[in-house]
Parts: C-alpha cells; structure tokens; sequence
C-alpha cells in the first residue's frame, strides 16, 4: 500500500512539473534586475568574466580582494538592453590578508565591462500559460478601457462637448420659461376659480401645488440654469486659451491612473530564464613584487619591481535556468595582455635582517617576504582562449561543478590549463538570492608540459584554492 502512494505522489509531481504548459516571452526590465540582482547572486565569483552582480570577494589563489557593482540604465533598456560592471581590487604577493604591507598595496586593478543582451527579443521567460493569458486579458482590459479615454481627451472632442453643454443648457432654459408661463397662465385661471368657489378645498391645493412648481421653475431659470451656463462659457473660454495646458494635464493623470492600475496586476513568478550576452572589458592593473637572484651579492640579491599591465576581453555568455532542469551558466571568450612570465616562475620566502645600534647585530629585525626567482621578462604581449563553465547538481542552485580550461599564447608557447572546482552557494530558506558563494579549486598548469619544467610533475606544478563571494544586497540601477 505504501508503495502504492509514493507512485501516486511520483506520478502526481511529474505530471504537475511536465504536464505543465509554458510559454517563452522576452525578457523585460523588471525581469533582467531579478535576474541580475537575485538569480545571478547564485553563481558569482571573483574569477568569474561575464557575470553581473554587485559583490565582495576573497581569493586564495590571487592573494586578492575584489569588489564589483553594477548599473542598469532603467529608461534606456528597451532602446539599448545592457548593464555596466566596474570591478576594483586589490592583493599582497604574501598572503590575502592584510592586503597592505608596509602601507603599501602589492596589486591593484580596475577594470570595466559592458554587458549587452545578445539578440534581446531571443532572451526569453518561461512562464506557465494558463497564468499568463490571464495576466494579459487584464492587462489588456485596463489598457483598452484608458485608451477610450485618452482618444476622447482629444481637442475637438473637448470643444465640442463643451458646445454641446452649452446650447443644451440654453434649449432647457427656453423650455423651462415656455413651462412657467404655461403655470402662470393656469394660476390666473384657478385664481379666478377660486373667488367663484370659495369653499373647494380641490382647487385651493391645486393652485397652491401649481404656485410651487412655478417657485421650482423660478429657480433653475433665475439661477441653476444661469450659473450653469456662465460656468461652461468660462470653461469653453479658458479652454479655447490654454487648450494644450489643460489637455497635457488631464493625459497625464489618465496614464498615471493606468500605470497605477497594470502595477496592481498580480505578477507571475517566472519558470526558467534563457538569455545570452557579449561582453566587453577593458582593465588596468599594476603589480609591485620582489625578485631573488641568489647569484649575486646580498645587497643586490633581492630588488623590487613593479608592472603595469592594460587588457582586454571579449566573451560570449550564457545562462539557462528551469523549474524542470538544472540551470548552467557557461562563458567562452578571448583575453590580451601586457603581461610578465611571473606565472611561471618559482616563488621563495627570504627573511630579510635589518640591523639596529653601533654594533653589527646588537639591535635586528625580521622581514618575510616572497620573492620570485628565475629569468624574469616584462612587456610579454599574451593573447588567452578560455571557457567558463558552472553546471549546478540541483535545481535550487546549490551545488555545482567549475570548469575552466584555458589555452595561452605566450613567448611562442602554447600553455594548456585547466581549473576544476566545486561550488557552492549558501540560501535562506525559500530565497533565491545567495548570501555567501564558495569554492574549492585545483589549478592544473600547463598540463602538456609545454614550458619544459622536469622538475616538477604535473600535480606539484598546480595548487589548490579557496575563493569566497558575498553578494551585496543593493540595487545599483538607475
């Protein structure tokens, strides 16, 4: 019998999320900020090249820090759908934090990157039909019933209604003066009536409901009915003066009235997103560090030295995400630099002494440092081939798998690397945006052993890492 119910319930669920008719529209404003600000927050790291969000992160294998942010321009999204991220960091060659040593940051960066929907109207939301044909009957209601109004708030519309009023008021002023002399007349008869029949009480009230007809008639002719006219005399003056004024006001308050009407609409929680943008980043980034030369004296052993390094990147990226599969986000592009060979270079820790007093070693200090050794070349030009892959196990966005293989051109070299990570994004519950996103990584260097380096095999020549975001929750669109 158990069995039997857990079928159902298994039968029942597939049905409900496969039988589940749903239609792709295009991506909106509204839409695009949850995306960046909620669903993206899921997949944000500091190595990531194509992912918009604002957030603070922590690398172990960079010694870095990074901060991003970024802006949608609101009015302008539908002429040009697109987003700016500025992203600032900074790093010590020693160890992550302190980032500053000796009040002095070992590496510091900008970059900017422009992220531009690719084909806007094939970026779509998946959503369930029968909600949404109901979303737009009424939505179409409101608009339809606002657009009679607005083509009725047009000039001559105005002008003439209010002509219309006005002979109106003019036609029921002749009848009513026609209809009070008509009482008149009838009261001079029954006056005379009434002194022939003194004693006819039928008469008396006759006469004396008549006498109050005629004070009710008295009235609107006197002044109902004037008032009314001089008021749409005035008003069709006015109008004639200042038509475009009172016609730009009174259109304003009917969209106002509309748009207040469509925000009120019940919104439906999207299915699945599918959308896909270029992005575009120029960056700067300069570097102090120390090189080791063991070969020479002790004052020139050691020496520092820095770099200045432009770059830039061009990608093409990817994000799918369903209530019937798990979502993937996935990034290729290209990366030039004007770099250095410090990647492929050795590291070492040198203490080095500073001596105090008129003795040699009376008063010392220890600094430790890393310095960098071997042959070590600056202005390398470098061109990066790269792609970027996150693919979550479960469709809450919890767990996934990092990939990221790379292919460098550098010093006519050919260097083939990889990094496998896994990834994962802490939730509150029933929230969809992350608070904290972590990973655990291992660098695979120059897996074909392209630089010649038999001293080390393929495992010592990688490392593992440790990278951790923050999402930051605020809104940075204008």
């Amino acid at each position: 019998m158990r069995k039997f119910y857990t079928t159902l319930i298994f039968l029942g669920t597939f049905y409900q999320l496969h039988g589940q008719k749903t239609e792709h529209v295009s991506l909106n404003k509204s839409e695009f900020n949850k995306l960046v600000y909620e669903n993206f927050t899921s997949i944000i790291n500091s190595d990531n090249k194509g992912v918009l969000g604002n957030f603070a992160s922590v690398d172990s294998d960079k010694n870095e820090i990074k901060f991003g942010a970024t802006f949608i321009k609101r009015n302008e999204f539908k002429k040009f759908p697109a987003a700016l991220t500025f992203n600032i960091k900074g790093g010590n060659s020693n160890d992550v934090i302190p980032i500053f040593s000796d009040s002095e940051l070992s590496s510091f960066g900008v970059d900017l990157n422009a992220h531009i929907l690719y084909k806007p109207k094939k970026s779509t939301i998946e959503y369930d039909v029968d909600k949404l044909i109901d979303r737009k009957k009424n939505r179409e209601k409101i608009i339809d019933k606002y657009d009679l109004k607005l083509n009725y708030l047009s000039f001559p519309n105005m002008k003439n209604s209010l002509n219309f009023n006005l002979v109106d008021f003019k036609l029921k002023h002749r009848s009513y003066r026609d209809s009070l002399n008509s009482l008149i007349k009838e009261i001079i008869k029954l006056n005379d009536q009434v002194l022939i029949y003194s004693d006819s009480l039928q008469l008396i009230k006759k006469l004396t409901n008549i006498k109050k007809d005629t004070a009710v008639l008295r009235q609107k002719i006197e002044i109902v009915l004037p008032e009314k006219i001089n008021a749409t005399k005035d008003s069709l003056e006015v109008f004639l003066k200042n038509d475009s004024t009172i016609f730009y006001d009174l259109e304003s308050q009917l969209l106002l009235s509309r748009r207040n009407e469509l925000s009120k609409l019940n919104k439906i929680e999207a299915l699945g997103y599918k959308i896909k943008w270029i992005t575009v980043r120029i960056g700067l980034d300069r570097t102090s560090f120390k090189l080791f030369n063991e070969s020479l004296a002790i004052v020139d052993g050691i020496r520092s030295a820095n770099h200045t390094m432009p770059s830039f990147a061009l990608a093409f990226n990817s994000y799918s995400r369903s209530v019937f599969r798990n979502a993937w986000f996935w990034s290729t592009g290209v990366t030039w630099e004007s770099g250095n060979n410090l990647d492929s270079l050795s590291t070492v820790t040198v203490i080095e002494r500073t001596n105090y007093g008129a003795e040699s070693n009376q008063y010392f200090s220890n600094k430790e440092t890393t310095a960098f050794t071997g042959s070590y070349r600056g202005g390398l030009e470098s061109f990066k081939v790269y792609a970027d892959s996150y693919y979550f196990l479960d469709r809450n966005e919890i767990i996934a798998i990092h990939l990221n293989p790379n292919l460098l051109f550098i010093s006519k070299n050919a260097i083939f690397s990889t990094s496998v990570g896994a990834f994962i994004s802490f939730k509150k519950k029933d929230k969809p945006e992350s608070f904290l996103n972590a990973e655990v990584f291992y660098n695979f260097f120059d897996i074909t052993n392209e630089l010649n380096n038999e001293e080390f095999d393929l495992l010592d020549r990688g490392n593992f890492g440790l990278r951790v975001a923050f999402p930051i929750n605020f809104k940075t669109n204008k």
